[in-house]
């Protein structure tokens, strides 16, 4: 067995080995929080792509509501639209922008109308890892379909 596990990763040095037998590991993208990605869903690439297509799905509705909110500081139902999707950032590796989020809830609860600012960087946040987030969703799919 020890044979054709170093024979193994020879030919597949991305090899990760979960009970004597071995399977290729999906690479999350770099800016993504690897180790919580990793840690989370294990070999379970069929888990993490549900929850990759959910957030794809569900947060662009989201953040539109969530923005409307913000321009009519309506702050309760900001509070209700950022508690409900900061911790979707999370489950995709980002939970640095789910901690801003955090942060924008936690000002709608105070009624604060300095919150444009912090939502505005959020947003930079957000857009410029929304690309991120779809190329290894599809990554995930094809590497599944492989």
């Amino acid at each position: 067995m020890l044979s054709q596990i170093s024979n193994t990763e020879t030919i597949l040095p991305n090899a990760t080995f979960f009970n004597e037998s071995f399977s290729l590991k999906f690479n999350f993208n770099k800016s993504l929080d690897q180790d919580f990605l990793n840690e989370y869903y294990g070999p379970n690439l069929d888990f993490a792509k549900k929850m990759f297509s959910v957030f794809l799905e569900s947060t662009p509705v989201d953040i539109s509501k969530l923005t409307e909110a913000i321009e009519k500081s309506d702050f309760s139902n900001i509070v209700a639209i950022a508690h409900k999707i900061k911790n979707n950032f999370t489950w995709v590796g980002l939970s640095a922008i789910g901690i801003q989020m955090g942060e924008i809830e936690r000002l709608a609860k105070n009624s604060d109308r300095n919150i444009a600012q912090p939502y505005s960087y959020f947003l930079e946040s957000y857009i410029s890892h929304l690309r991120i987030i779809k190329s290894d969703y599809i990554g995930m799919c094809e590497y599944l379909n492989s």
